[in-house]
């Protein structure tokens, strides 16, 4: 490429060459001229002029062609459309600008808006999972220091029990003592008895007839609630088929087979949906608050109905206490004696349960915390490979823009807008403008 001007040489010449030029030739022009018109002659004065040091401009007016040294033209990276021609021949441009940039195809635009999302859903999950290592390395340290706590139990239950044993034997000798009183607390609570039924005859009928009736409007709230919760099952039904639809509609939409208008009456008809959903859950969380009412206030009538009873009810537990003291007395006596003797026959010929059950306990709790943790190592790989794909896609994004990689001046463009390019193809032409010379 290039360009014709009218170009002005100015050649410099040095002074002290050009006047010692002049000066030799009239030293010789006077020698010559003296010799010849005046031999005779004697010495004449001539003279002389200090030279200076200095430059001498010739100005030469020509036509040239202006050119452009270390010309370079640039191909397309890759196959695709040329979207738009960002420069015009003649215009300078700085390294690293902007001249052409390609359009993505349709998978580079789809990898650049989802994986960023699919990125992030991974993350959330591999945050989720790492908790679940804490919680398994939680639930395996405790299942261990439980293991330990056994073991130490272990070593000291056999003298334990055998010391328990030889105190239950004691005990068995106040058991007739504690016979004889069983007989005094039995009529004790007869009579208490007596006395409870005929107190507690008088209040009774209004109180069951109130209890009814609260027991009538609780059977109606939980007939309300069920109601109420089915219709919660609907909404979020009706909720789910139209984030589904708003789904299908934003995909068509960015295929643009439908317009934006629909998606957003799409969006307008999930809110909706939504709204419905909040009013039929409201609904359980009255019903449900009713329902905790009829029952509190139910539990309320039953501890009046408590309170009520309790003079003649203080009588009849003491005949109670007393006799079940006795009968306890008895029993306890020759069940811990039944037990130690279970337990110490249970200790020297079969294995702890408990001791097992920890044992067991450890081995769930190892094999969960190896699992968590190969599903931790998965989900971090998958991330790692969606992280390079989005990268990758960057990288691919980055290649649509064609750049310069000096100042340069642009002297040819050779695609336009919208035409169709090849890997390879020439771009345009662009020269070095520090690099400017003239061709004559």
């Amino acid at each position: 490429m290039g360009e014709t001007v009218k170009y002005k040489d100015k050649r410099r010449v040095s002074w002290p060459i050009a006047v010692g030029v002049l000066a030799v030739g009239s030293l010789l022009a006077w020698g010559f001229s003296s010799r010849i018109l005046n031999p005779s002659a004697g010495a004449v004065e001539v003279n002389t002029i200090t030279v200076a040091l200095g430059t001498i401009e010739i100005a030469v007016n020509n036509s040239g062609v202006v050119e452009f040294g270390g010309q370079q033209t640039l191909k397309s990276p890759t196959d695709g459309t040329v979207d738009r021609v960002l420069v015009q021949v003649g215009d300078r441009v700085p390294s690293g600008g902007e001249l052409i940039t390609l359009r993505p195809n349709f998978y580079q635009q789809t990898d650049f808006a989802i994986k960023p999302l699919e990125i992030q859903e991974k993350q959330l999950a591999l945050a989720t999972t790492e908790r679940k290592i804490l919680e398994a390395q939680d639930n395996l340290i405790i299942a261990k220091t439980e293991l330990q706590r056994l073991f130490q139990e272990n070593i000291s239950r056999e003298s334990q029990l055998a010391t328990q044993e030889s105190n239950r034997r004691e005990q068995l000798l106040n058991l007739e003592t504690q016979r004889q009183k069983l007989g005094e607390a039995q009529q004790k609570l007869r009579e208490a008895q007596q006395e409870f039924t005929r107190l507690s005859a008088a209040g009774s009928q209004k109180i069951q007839t109130r209890l009814a009736d609260l027991n009538l409007e609780i059977q109606k709230h939980n007939l309300t609630l069920r109601s109420n919760r089915l219709s919660v099952i609907d909404k979020q039904a009706e909720l789910a088929a139209a984030q589904q639809k708003l789904r299908e509609d934003q995909d068509l939409a960015q295929r643009g087979f439908i317009a934006e208008q629909e998606v957003k009456i799409q969006e307008s008809a999930v809110r909706s949906a939504e709204f419905s959903l909040h009013e039929a859950e409201v609904a359980v969380t009255q019903t449900l608050l009713d329902l905790e009412k009829s029952q509190l206030e139910r539990r309320n009538i039953e501890e009046e109905l408590a309170n009520e009873l309790e003079t003649a009810q203080k009588e009849l537990e003491t005949a109670q206490e007393t006799l079940r003291t006795v009968e306890a007395d008895i029993r306890r006596g020759m069940f811990e004696l039944e037990r130690t003797e279970i337990e110490l026959d249970k200790l020297r010929r079969e294995p702890d349960r408990e001791v097992e059950d920890a044992r067991k306990a450890v081995r769930e709790a190892e094999t969960q915390l190896r699992e968590v943790r190969s599903q931790f190592n998965q989900e971090r790989l998958q991330l790692e490979r969606e992280e390079i794909t989005i990268q990758n896609t960057q990288e691919q994004l980055a290649q649509n823009i064609v750049a310069t990689p000096i100042d340069a001046t642009i002297l040819q463009v050779i695609v336009n807008n919208g035409d169709g390019i090849s890997r390879g193809d020439n771009l345009l032409t662009l020269g070095d403008p520090s690099q400017e010379f003239v061709n004559l």
